[in-house]
């Protein structure tokens, strides 16, 4: 076992998270349990037909297409493309073109923002990944952001669905006052699951809950079966304060990505990243298969877990294979769920470990 296992993502949260201290509000939000319950209430309020077709990513989280089926509609499959992180527009014309679904959801992988041409649909952004901001994205009718585990501001769950365009919804308030309470015992929970996380989110002991295989740390899941809630008090006062102090946050983030810029710039050829951003976890794309695993499992070895984040398109995921049946070749989707990994970003990485980080690509690539 490991001694000392750096987390792959996150950030501390502090027992002052959870009092009332700071004052937070969004406009025209909804606040639910989890990102994928306010992506869910999105889409139950669209002005849409039941089983409408709705388009999304080829290579996302699983749980995208679970709030599409989850809200009686059918994920409708568009290949990304690797050098943006997001649809490959050319086939996204396409699709539109051919299949006529009735909204889009436009995923910010990893964070990175995009402009949104008008596809004449509506379209919901999902921001999971993406640190709030109040800016308005253009051509957007509504957007969603959660406050899960690994998100930029990680208070372990929680999420808010933004509306801009009021004319493609029906019936907001009333599907949202329908929308069960947060129950006291999904506080205990809560609070259960914030203790936890300050136990173990240590490097040090870290490695307790990563080699507890029920755990299932770091894999990712088609996970259909979920309930709609409203955020529970404590989970809200601890996004609030969370946010309160996230441009220090911040600050340490894009310090770590400065630092593995500089290392990576000298292996262009053989890798490809975003420059200086703030990620919560920072992306590498191999552009040759066979290094992922040696360089994942040499990272590993030196304490330093680089996950693969999803290890399929969306079309061959376990559980969503079955339901999708599209036997399609996604190019850009199967080349990132074969040659991604994820570098750690958080209070952690200090010059140790980006000087092992260094010598695992030295020792590969020089």
């Amino acid at each position: 076992m490991t001694l000392r296992l750096i987390p792959p993502t996150g950030h501390q949260i502090k027992w002052k998270d959870l009092r009332k201290i700071a004052d937070f509000s969004i406009e025209n939000g909804f606040w639910l349990n989890s990102g994928t319950s306010a992506l869910t209430f999105l889409l139950e309020s669209l002005k849409i037909a039941p089983q409408s077709g709705i388009v999304i990513p080829a290579y996302t989280c699983p749980a995208v297409a679970a709030a599409v089926l989850k809200a009686g509609h059918r994920p409708v499959l568009s290949d990304i493309n690797p050098d943006t992180l997001n649809y490959d527009l050319d086939q996204l014309v396409s699709v539109l073109k051919n299949q006529k679904p009735a909204a889009a959801i436009w995923v910010n992988l990893f964070g990175l923002p995009s402009s949104i041409p008008d596809l004449k649909i509506p379209v919901i952004v999902d921001n999971a990944q993406l640190p709030f901001t109040p800016l308005k994205p253009e051509n957007a009718a509504a957007e969603m952001y959660s406050f899960g585990r690994g998100k930029p501001i990680n208070a372990l769950g929680g999420g808010v669905a933004i509306i801009h365009q009021f004319e493609h919804f029906k019936d907001l308030n009333k599907r949202y006052q329908n929308i069960p309470r947060s129950l006291f015992v999904n506080s205990l929970f809560y609070l259960t699951k914030i203790i936890a996380f300050k136990l173990f989110y240590h490097p040090t002991r870290y490695p307790i809950p990563f080699h507890i295989s029920f755990l299932r740390l770091g894999e990712t899941n088609f996970a259909p079966h979920f309930k709609l809630q409203k955020i529970s008090g404590i989970n809200l006062r601890c996004v609030e304060n969370i946010f309160s102090r996230f441009a220090g946050i911040q600050k340490i983030r894009s310090d770590v990505c400065l630092k593995y810029c500089n290392i990576l710039k000298r292996y262009k050829e053989k890798i490809g990243y975003f420059n200086m951003n703030a990620f919560s976890k920072f992306p590498i794309i191999f552009k040759t298969e066979s290094d992922r695993i040696p360089i994942s499992e040499s990272l590993l070895d030196s304490g330093i877990l680089a996950n693969t984040l999803y290890p399929f398109a969306l079309n061959v995921q376990p559980g969503l294979r079955e339901i999708l049946n599209d036997s399609f070749f996604y190019k850009g989707a199967e080349f990132l769920s074969k040659n991604l990994i994820t570098l750690p970003v958080n209070e952690f990485i200090d010059d140790a470990v980006i000087d092992k980080v260094d010598k695992t690509f030295e020792k590969f690539y020089s």
